[in-house]
């Protein structure tokens, strides 16, 4: 069954920078100008809708489709300016209620962009959730960092499960080479996985998804392996929002060069994300915000 996301435009103010934004500029969400850099000069491109396969999201309901949904930060990116393909469509967000599962796209077509590393995209009304993304180019680390905000303005607990997608840029050939559970393999209990197409020295970019951290309240379960046809994995999270409240997802995505030494050194940087080390992070993220953030604890 093919499904076309129903957009409710609105407009919601999310802090979370102390700088201030006099240099916001809106702009469509189509336009190429919407790249994030980080550290060493990794980009991250964003696409709505990206050219990717949902099969992830959707297979396991028996639905598949060929309709071009929902927005990616994460269409392609180059690491450290020499290899690229990381992804083919990453970090797709997804919120299912019931059987039914929905595409979070940007609601007003426009994304609020400040400099070169700073986008946030929505409000989006996905699932009874008015859903919020911003992500930031990490300066301390070769990182996209994505902070999901979930309102729920209802008069009922919300209960959903966030289906976290990405389309990998190998086509068949990128699998698991170092988690935080060990060995290669994917499980529920994995805060970290690291991926690339060869162990040794591998021919596209590296990718590293940090799901959740040490307390997290809520943690994510792997529900779709690598396909050999399509390359892609996701994961997902099972969440409860109380009434008239919002919460927090914060996802950290790496991605190192085709060096020998890439998936080395992206395994050690998730470690370190795990053990909260790297504080720069976390750099303009409120105490609020920290508090309500699902998958770390960080109050």
């Amino acid at each position: 069954m093919k499904r076309i996301v129903a957009v409710t435009v609105g407009t919601v103010v999310l802090v979370v920078a102390a700088t201030a934004l006099a240099d916001q500029v809106d702009i469509p969400v189509e336009e190429d100008a919407l790249n994030l850099v980080a550290q060493d000069h990794t980009t991250f491109d964003s696409m709505q809708p990206p050219d990717y396969n949902s099969d992830c999201a959707l297979g396991d309901l028996g639905e598949q489709t060929e309709d071009l949904v929902g927005y990616s930060p994460a269409g392609d990116v180059d690491a450290a300016d020499s290899s690229d393909d990381v992804f083919d469509g990453g970090l797709v967000l997804w919120i299912q209620q019931g059987n039914q599962r929905h595409a979070f796209e940007d609601g007003n077509a426009k994304a609020v962009k400040r400099g070169n590393d700073f986008l946030k995209t929505g409000p989006d009304d996905v699932a009874g959730l008015r859903v919020t993304r911003v992500e930031e180019g990490l300066g301390a680390a070769p990182a996209l960092r994505s902070l999901i905000k979930l309102q729920n303005r209802k008069g009922h607990t919300a209960n959903r499960t966030i289906i976290w997608d990405s389309d990998l840029g190998a086509d068949g050939t990128e699998v698991p080479r170092a988690s935080s559970a060990g060995g290669t393999g994917l499980s529920d209990q994995d805060s970290w996985l690291v991926f690339a197409d060869n162990a040794d020295g591998p021919s596209d970019g590296v990718g590293t998804f940090v799901l959740f951290g040490k307390g997290a309240r809520e943690k994510t379960s792997v529900f779709n392996e690598i396909k050999d046809q399509d390359s892609c994995v996701s994961f997902k999270v099972r969440i409860a929002v109380p009434p008239n409240s919002t919460r927090y997802l914060l996802f950290f995505t790496e991605a190192h060069d085709n060096a020998e030494e890439g998936v080395a050194a992206a395994r050690k940087d998730a470690k370190r994300y795990n053990d909260r080390e790297p504080k720069k992070v976390l750099r303009g993220l409120s105490d609020s915000v920290r508090s309500k953030v699902l998958n770390w604890d960080l109050g």
